[in-house]
């Protein structure tokens, strides 16, 4: 999601806008997938042998969770320059939301401010 706080005159801060991910849902197997490309594998491979989809098609090609969050960050900044902002995007998300947003800021340049959970060891 893409968010834009209201300035003092009522209207959408395009100058301002931030670019939330969500963290990982152990339910969703495409989470799961992520979390181990995105952080084992350090790349954000298509789904597809995951999805039962054979011989990489084409036409049944899925982008990865890293993909869809380099989209998404291209969409909001897109708005942003639209609406006479600087198209400059912050980026924040926890869990796997965190890694994609490291991933887009370092991809795109830009800030990250992100959550993880320290669950034993130490970071």
């Amino acid at each position: 999601m893409a968010v834009a706080p209201i300035g003092d005159d009522g209207k959408l801060d395009y100058h301002s806008v931030t670019v939330a991910y969500t963290g990982t849902d152990p339910k969703n197997a495409n989470d799961t997938s992520s979390d181990i490309e995105l952080f084992a594998n350090g790349n954000g491979r298509e789904h597809t042998q995951a999805l039962g989809l054979a011989n990489n098609n084409p036409q049944f090609r899925v982008d990865s969770q890293a993909e869809s969050a380099l989209k998404l960050a291209q969409r909001a900044q897109n708005i942003s320059v639209k609406h006479g902002g600087s198209g400059k995007l912050t980026y924040t998300g926890h869990s796997l939301g965190g890694g994609l947003a490291l991933f887009v800021a370092v991809r795109k340049g830009g800030i990250a401010s992100v959550f993880v959970l320290r669950i034993h060891g130490s970071f």
